[in-house]
């Protein structure tokens, strides 16, 4: 058994493709843990403030504080409903109706999603209010928030896609994670995890570690994963869609937050 290599085929892609492509780790040889910045709020590239900051382009930021009603949006996966106060941060479309908006929630997740706010609206520090769309909206990032995503609850895992959604699970050893590894089937139950994330640059696949200990390369397969989403509810999960899933118990990095 042994693994195909995508190293001479990596050298010659563009920098900027490398995030994006299923089951590439990190560059690094030594490293397993995924490049996580294009996927969280640090990437729409405004600092949090202790106000609301709304970006128009490269270069214009206006100061204020958004409002509007709760958020209701679509996903491949489920339908769901977002108090406003629960944002961190929303992405627009900015006027490309292919694109999708995107969610970021101040307890870490993350949804692609086609968006609907009633009342949605920012008012300057002057003043002034502007009307809203996510049809059109560039990048809008709240003030920063007094309350800190729990890590205490290791009943919730939160499972992270290659569209980029970071989804609140609930770990449950009634659904499990289908894997064939070189010594064959392993089934991985959710309350059983630390971590599933990609695997090196010079190997294929998911690095899996199991809180009994067990740490090995393993292939995804088998059918829809079936998880139930605190926000969403009872959703179901191609496992060639499957980037990470993190617990609070892994102790590897700051992954469970909303950067």
């Amino acid at each position: 058994f042994r693994p195909l290599s995508f190293e001479e085929t990596e050298s010659q892609l563009p920098d900027d493709w490398l995030p994006h492509l299923a089951n590439l780790g990190s560059r690094e040889s030594g490293s397993v843990l995924p490049d996580r910045e294009s996927f969280g709020l640090s990437s729409l590239g405004i600092e949090v403030e202790n106000r609301d900051i709304l970006a128009l382009g490269e270069k214009t930021r206006l100061v204020g504080e958004a409002s509007g009603g709760s958020a209701e949006f679509v996903t491949p996966y489920g339908r769901g409903v977002i108090p406003f106060n629960a944002l961190a941060g929303i992405e627009g479309k900015r006027g490309n109706p292919l694109n999708s908006t995107r969610l970021f929630l101040k307890d870490g997740q993350v949804f692609s999603a086609e968006v609907e706010i009633a009342d949605f609206q920012f008012t300057q520090i002057a003043g002034d209010t502007l009307e809203l769309s996510t049809e059109s909206l560039d990048r809008l990032v709240m003030a920063k928030s007094t309350e800190s995503p729990s890590t205490a609850n290791s009943s919730i895992i939160l499972v992270e896609t290659y569209r980029g959604d970071r989804i609140n699970v609930a770990a449950s050893d009634a659904m499990a994670v289908q894997g064939i590894t070189p010594w064959g089937r392993l089934p991985i139950p959710l309350n059983e995890i630390i971590r599933i994330q990609p695997a090196a640059s010079k190997l294929n696949g998911h690095l899996v570690e199991l809180k009994d200990g067990t740490r090995c390369l393993v292939y995804l397969t088998g059918d829809e994963i079936p998880l139930d989403s605190l926000t969403l509810g009872d959703i179901k999960v191609e496992p060639r869609e499957l980037r990470c899933i993190l617990t609070p118990n892994d102790q590897s990095g700051g992954h469970w937050n909303s950067e």
